[in-house]
């Protein structure tokens, strides 16, 4: 873990510093952070595994492949297009 905040720290050191709430902030982390966030829910690496697999698809294609509602569905595609 602290091999891999390194490598973001140190690609983040031409960023501008600011210190909040005792902690070292960037935009740059916090974007990681962010992205991190959307990576980190099984479903949404299920259906990012499918799409990596298709030369194109449907809303329909995901929701017939995948165990998951259609409105499950299309919260997970909101939150992985927010975080790209």
């Amino acid at each position: 873990m602290y091999q891999i905040l390194f490598v973001i720290l140190q690609t983040t050191n031409n960023d501008t510093y600011r210190i909040m709430e005792d902690k070292l902030h960037t935009t740059n982390l916090e974007q990681i952070a962010h992205f991190a966030k959307a990576m980190g829910h099984p479903t949404r690496m299920a259906i990012l595994a499918f799409l990596a697999k298709q030369d194109s698809c449907f809303f329909g294609d995901i929701h017939e492949e995948l165990p998951i509602a259609k409105a499950t569905v299309s919260q997970h595609l909101k939150e992985l297009k927010e975080a790209a």
